[in-house]
């Protein structure tokens, strides 16, 4: 039987991190690092405008969150 693997890089996601990339996650590790050492258990990282803040799970997974007509709209422009 012949095998193959494949490592996916950033091309075949998307591209290379841009430079807003790296400081989200850095930001996004810190913030998480700020959260487990003040015992905050249960909550995830999240952007809320331009500041990292704690979340709880069950408010992030409360409802469902869909994409505006808008948002689609913009996508379509670059992926026709």
């Amino acid at each position: 039987m012949e095998t193959r693997s494949a490592v996916i890089g950033h091309i075949q996601r998307g591209g290379p991190p841009t430079l807003f990339d790296r400081m989200l996650a850095t930001r996004a590790g810190y913030k998480a690092a700020d959260i487990v050492a003040a015992g905050e258990f249960g909550k995830m990282v999240a952007l809320r405008g331009n500041e990292m803040k704690a979340v709880s799970l069950e408010e992030a997974t409360s409802k469902i969150k869909t994409v505006t007509p808008e948002w689609l709209a913009l996508a379509d422009t670059f992926f026709k």
